[in-house]
């Protein structure tokens, strides 16, 4: 592993062997070089711990794989976090994946000191990626900086029903440490809670005017 990545991905794993090839795949497709992979291996039945273990042997500079039992979404990214090494952690379900290969050079551009960088994502539905982003930003340029009272006050104008993922994001790792920000264990839609606490603790949030991320819809199997 890297000793002092950039970024820290965070890929919880339960029972995804149809999907986890494409999602690991995206990621060491990668331009920028400077990241870790830590796969959560959350008690899989299947195959994916498996597969996660080979990725692991076949690429030892960006992946870690850690094995537990099963204790839902939330438990398995805060033990990522608490693994994470990079200056910036981002979240990645495991039936997902990043669009293109230069995904977090996009991202890397528009960071300087933000506490949470946002970016756009597309549906994939039926293994069919939508055509237009599913949520615009259009809070001007691309990379400029809000504090969370501006950002949140344009986000939600532009977008009553905005949907709280946490993936949706890039967090400065020291912002989440100092603010003890984590995931509340048993709780459904979890990323309801985690997402605004977030929000409103930012100091600086900035945005990314790009669809990156690659949201599945609809899965059978999904935690969802």
């Amino acid at each position: 592993m890297k000793n002092n990545p950039f970024f820290s991905i965070i890929v919880p794993v339960y029972n995804v062997e149809k999907y986890i090839n494409q999602c690991i795949e995206s990621l060491l497709s990668q331009t920028f070089p400077s990241y870790e992979i830590i796969l959560i291996d959350d008690g899989s039945t299947d195959q994916s711990g498996e597969l996660c273990n080979q990725y692991a042997h076949d690429n030892p500079e960006f992946i870690q794989v850690i094995h537990q039992k099963n204790g839902g979404l939330s438990h398995a990214r805060n033990v990522g976090m608490e693994n994470a090494k990079g200056e910036y952690i981002l979240f990645l379900d495991s039936d997902d994946y990043f669009l293109d290969s230069n995904v977090l050079t996009r991202i890397r551009n528009v960071i300087s000191f933000q506490d949470m960088i946002a970016f756009e994502w597309k549906e994939i539905v039926n293994g069919k990626i939508s055509k237009n982003s599913k949520i615009h930003f259009q809070l001007e340029n691309t990379g400029r900086n809000f504090d969370w009272k501006i950002f949140l006050t344009k986000l939600l104008t532009l977008h009553p029903g905005m949907p709280w993922y946490s993936w949706m994001y890039a967090y400065k790792r020291e912002f989440l440490q100092k603010n003890h920000l984590i995931f509340q264990k048993g709780r459904s839609y979890e990323d309801s809670l985690m997402t605004p606490s977030a929000l409103l603790k930012a100091e600086t949030i900035s945005v990314l005017n790009y669809p990156v991320y690659g949201y599945r819809v609809g899965r059978g199997g999904s935690i969802t």
